[in-house]
């Protein structure tokens, strides 16, 4: 996945040798066909979680969505143009979506193990 969001960034800068859909990078096609690809990623990975797991993980979603927001709206705005040390809305944003990934996995990867011990 991380691969085809680099390849997007690459080909909407203009770094046509790398681009793997050419033409159409800059088109609905382009966007379409990378969540497609995304959506095929993470449907593939859900269908081997069991719904017990994924019952925890989206009650612990709920409560993270509700975190995060509390803490954007609680980050000072960007400052424009001068120099601004600390975090601003949107570092707060991209370091708790980037957390919340990192904390999925592992809580998708301990519940399976747990569970799969249990038996």
């Amino acid at each position: 996945m991380l691969l085809l969001v680099l390849n997007g960034t690459m080909c909407l800068s203009n770094v046509k040798n790398y681009c793997i859909l050419g033409k159409y990078s800059k088109t609905i096609l382009g966007p379409t066909f990378l969540m497609s690809v995304g959506l095929l990623v993470v449907s593939t990975f859900t269908f081997f979680i069991s719904d017990k797991i994924f019952k925890k993980w989206f009650t612990f979603t709920l409560w993270w969505f509700g975190f995060a927001i509390f803490l954007v709206i609680l980050a000072p705005t960007s400052s424009g143009g001068s120099l601004h040390i600390g975090p601003t809305k949107e570092l707060v944003s991209v370091w708790m979506s980037s957390l919340f990934v990192i904390i999925s996995l592992i809580m998708f990867i301990w519940m399976t193990i747990k569970e799969k011990r249990s038996r």
